[in-house]
C-alpha cells in the first residue's frame, strides 16, 4: 500500500476556475479510474496559501502508474490546457504507514476511515471541518529518534492527541526524513484549543523534548475539505 500526496499552488483568484473543472471536466467516467482511490481533496484556509492538497492511497506503485496511464490517456488536453495555466507549482510525493502500530490504523486497514469523532464531525458539518497537516521534517537520521520517541512515551494512545488523530504518513519517495501528521476538528477554534492542552501537557512536553533536537523544520495548515462531495471520499463524500 502506498500513499500519494499532491500539491497544487494557484495563481491567486484561480482555485475556483480549478473547482470548476473538475465539475466538467474529471466525470467519473474520465476520471474514475483515479478518483476511485482518493482519501480527500482539501484546499488551505491558513499556511501556504491558494494551495490545493489532493491524497490518495493505492494498492502499489504499480497500481499507480496504471491508474494515472488510463486517465491521461482518456482526458482531453482542452482540460489540461485550461487549469494549467492557474497554477504555479505542482509537486507530489509517496508516503507509507509509520512503523509504529496504532498511529495510521484507520488510514491503513483494509478500508481506509475515520476515527469515529472525526467521522461523527464530518457527517454534522462537513464544510466547517478543519483538517490540520503538520509537516516534520528530520535530519538525516533522525527518523529513528522520532520514531522511537513516540514509542517510549505511547504516543498512539496519547489521550489529548488521539481522539483527534487521522494518521500519520512518513515519505519513500520525494523529499525523504519527512512525516505527515493529520488532524480533524470541528473547526478552527476547536484546533487552537486542542493544541494549547497539548502544551501544557506535561507528558507531551517530555516527548516533544526528547525528539526536537532531530527536527530540522515544521510547517502547519489549516485546510478545508473540498467543495464537490465525491472528491472526498474518507470524509463521508
Amino acid at each position: 500500500m502506498i500513499f500519494e500526496r499532491r500539491a497544487y499552488t494557484f495563481r491567486p483568484g484561480k482555485i475556483e476556475t480549478f473547482w470548476k473543472a473538475q465539475e466538467e471536466w474529471n466525470t467519473p467516467d474520465v476520471y474514475g479510474c483515479v478518483l476511485d482511490h482518493n482519501l480527500s481533496y482539501l484546499s488551505t484556509v491558513s499556511g501556504p496559501t491558494d494551495t490545493v492538497i489532493q491524497l490518495y492511497r493505492f494498492q502499489s506503485m504499480d497500481h499507480w502508474k496504471a491508474c494515472y496511464d488510463q486517465y491521461y490517456g482518456t482526458q482531453k488536453l482542452d482540460y489540461f490546457q485550461l487549469v494549467r495555466p492557474c497554477m504555479v507549482r505542482q509537486e507530489n510525493g509517496f508516503f507509507a504507514a509509520p512503523p509504529v502500530a496504532g498511529l495510521s490504523d484507520t488510514l491503513a486497514g483494509p478500508t481506509p476511515q475515520l476515527p469515529p469523532q472525526i467521522a461523527k464531525l464530518s457527517k454534522a458539518a462537513p464544510g466547517k471541518l478543519r483538517v490540520v497537516e503538520t509537516v516534520l521534517d528530520f535530519f538525516p537520521g533522525g527518523l529513528v529518534t522520532f520514531w522511537d520517541t513516540c514509542r517510549k512515551h505511547d504516543i498512539a494512545g496519547h489521550p489529548i492527541d488521539s481522539p483527534a488523530r487521522i494518521g500519520v504518513l512518513v515519505s519513500v519517495i520525494g523529499r525523504i526524513h519527512r512525516v505527515v501528521i493529520y488532524h480533524g476538528f470541528a473547526n478552527s477554534a476547536e484546533a487552537e484549543q486542542h493544541k494549547v492542552a497539548l502544551t501544557s501537557d506535561p507528558a507531551w512536553q517530555a516527548f516533544e523534548a526528547d525528539y526536537q533536537q532531530v527536527v530540522a523544520d515544521r510547517m502547519t495548515s489549516y485546510l478545508k475539505l473540498a467543495p464537490l462531495p465525491r472528491m472526498r471520499t474518507l470524509f463521508g463524500g
